[in-house]
């Protein structure tokens, strides 16, 4: 994202755009961890979180994951939107001779009319 404050622009400008249009995120949980496992001399776990957000009169609930990979060196992890590891172009671009054993569920979305 071109480092910390570019990101950090390009964030509050999305959320800035999203109020905007009306956009409110109602609740984000993070619903469990898997086990961490170290593989390829990496921990690394998956995250299960739940967002529901209202959109131009629909609420939007959305179950979405995470992979966490622990980073030794500098003692932090690194998540990453686990869905991104379905792109194999991606994935050999960004994590190179990358294999896991944890199981990386599919997102999952629904959309409701909001009724009053």
């Amino acid at each position: 994202m071109g480092g910390k404050d570019a990101a950090l622009k390009v964030i509050e400008s999305t959320f800035e755009n999203m109020k905007a249009q009306g956009f409110v995120f109602e609740k984000a949980d993070i619903n469990g961890v898997s086990e961490v496992v170290k593989e390829q001399g990496q921990f690394r776990c998956v995250i299960e979180g739940y967002n529901q957000m209202v959109m131009s009169g629909q609420r939007i609930s959305s179950k979405s994951y995470l992979l966490g990979i622990y980073n030794e060196a500098d003692k932090y992890w690194w998540f990453i939107e686990a869905k991104q590891l379905k792109n194999d172009a991606l994935t050999k671009q960004i994590l190179p001779n990358f294999e896991t054993a944890l199981e990386i569920p599919e997102d999952e979305m629904k959309v409701e009319p909001i009724e009053d």
